[in-house]
């Protein structure tokens, strides 16, 4: 069972195993090298685990039997550590170095009583109930290599910082949000005094030559024309705001950003300015360390995130140069040429979303096959014609004389077929956007109308085109890396 948190194939997880002989497993993310709270509630009567870990709290139906029935008899609670599959370290393997705390209850933990031990960092319960089990029980043994040593209780209840890393690049607000979002990170926002030093003073140890700029780095926030402040990323308003006195002169969207000189003279304060000027540096936050995997580069290029041609050699591959993605983007974001991440619908919709354009390339929306004749009319599977619907609509009467028989209207002809010899790409949800772009490309009826008298008709097309109606949720492409 995969959560929705950013754990996946591709990311450093945590891995549960409820004790029974198939892999019945339960995933979280979490970040390295620091304590994890981790709390564990099962209810055998209505068949509901609740899993806690750190700031977050799943609830589980054990419609799957994720837990042995007969656990009055034991089981095993397994803990392991689970890494990409390109990651040097072996799949599965045990990781848990260190543990600090271990408290077993004879009844069900609330899931008010969860988020009070984690955040609080709480040896005790609210409701006062006593553990049958801790890690100072006399029946607990020590054995194998395992080792008894003391932790302070500051150690393991430290607040976790942010995760941050500053790159010293000179850009504007939306091209730092881009380089970001290529690393799998975002701009920072801080949420307290605290926070907002930290960030500095990661950006402190790597800054260069920031001397003749202003702006040290961005924030994820800006300020609308209206005066509201909110996060760039989902449109939410700020939790924190440390502004600096501030006045608006115009109608332009500003953007805020941590003041070089101001910080310098021990000012913290945030400032607003245009969001068009360039920085000294990025610094980028992330939720959980980024897995990246790089090979040789074949050229010089500013970035190797992206899609870029590389040169391989000694691995038994029988191209020597291979287009390849080093991407950070999730299974349902497109990677841009450049590396930025979006999401897979705006592919292709018409409206440029990538910063290089490179969403609106290769837009086919149909591939036709070596032997395709649009002039064949379209194969029917079963012995009878193939199914061809037809709207007829009229908008508009210009003209009835009944003395010369004559009649002048506006009409919309709709048909509609399915072809099975086609294949189709990059549909989007409206068929507007579905356009079949070179109408002689593929098989269409023709039209031909005649009178009650099978006389002629003066016809004359004010506009013809083909859509293709997508019925059915795309097949997901994933872009993974491979050796050899």
């Amino acid at each position: 069972m995969f959560t929705d948190d950013g754990c996946g194939q591709d990311s450093t997880c945590f891995n549960l195993d409820m004790g029974r002989n198939s892999p019945h497993l339960l995933y979280m993310a979490i970040r390295l090298s620091v304590w994890q709270h981790l709390c564990i509630a099962i209810n055998q009567a209505n068949s509901i685990i609740r899993l806690a870990l750190n700031d977050k709290v799943k609830k589980y139906i054990n419609e799957d039997k994720l837990i042995d029935a007969d656990t009055e008899n034991g089981t095993n609670l397994t803990i392991t550590q689970v890494f990409p599959k390109f990651s040097s370290i072996p799949v599965n393997q045990p990781r848990i170095n260190h543990l600090s705390d271990l408290r077993l209850y004879n009844q069900e933990i609330s899931e008010e009583d969860m988020n009070h031990y984690i955040n609080n960092c709480s040896g005790d319960l609210q409701n006062s109930a006593q553990p049958v089990l801790t890690l100072d029980s006399d029946l607990l043994q020590v054995k194998g290599s395992a080792q008894l040593t003391n932790i302070s209780e500051e150690q393991v209840c430290a607040s976790v910082q942010p995760m941050s890393i500053f790159f010293n690049r000179r850009h504007n607000f939306k091209k730092a949000q881009d380089w970001c979002s290529q690393l799998g990170g975002s701009l920072p926002l801080p949420e307290s005094h605290e926070t907002n030093t930290f960030f500095y003073n990661q950006a402190l140890k790597s800054r260069r030559g920031c001397d003749d700029y202003s702006i040290l780095y961005w924030l994820d926030a800006v300020n609308n024309a209206s005066g509201d402040f909110y996060k760039m990323t989902d449109g939410k308003p700020l939790k924190w705001i440390n502004l600096w006195s501030w006045g608006r002169n115009n109608f332009e969207i500003l953007c805020l950003v941590i003041d070089n000189r101001r910080f310098n003279k021990g000012s913290d304060e945030w400032r607003l300015t245009s969001c068009r000027r360039p920085s000294c540096g990025v610094l980028c936050s992330f939720d959980y360390s980024p897995w990246l995997k790089l090979q040789e580069i074949t050229s010089e290029m500013d970035t190797p995130l992206g899609r870029h041609w590389w040169r391989v050699w000694q691995s038994g591959c029988s191209q020597d140069k291979m287009l390849l993605v080093l991407s950070a983007c999730g299974a349902k974001e497109y990677t841009c040429n450049d590396g930025t991440c979006i999401n897979m619908n705006k592919r292709c919709n018409l409206i440029l979303e990538c910063p290089d354009h490179s969403d609106e390339e290769h837009c086919e929306k149909v591939l036709l096959p070596h032997n395709y004749y649009p002039r064949l009319p379209l194969p029917s599977t079963v012995q009878r014609p193939f199914q061809l619907g037809l709207t007829l609509s009229i908008s508009s009467v210009r003209k009835f004389c009944p003395t010369t028989f004559t009649v002048v209207i506006d009409t919309n002809l709709i048909f509609w077929w399915s072809d099975s010899r086609l294949t189709y790409r990059n549909l989007q949800t409206s068929y507007y956007d579905n356009t079949v772009p070179n109408m002689s490309q593929v098989w269409h009826p023709k039209v031909d109308i005649k009178d009650g008298y099978y006389g002629a008709v003066d016809l004359t097309h004010h506009s013809r085109n083909i859509h293709i109606l997508r019925d059915s949720r795309p097949f997901m492409i994933f872009e993974k890396s491979s050796e050899g």
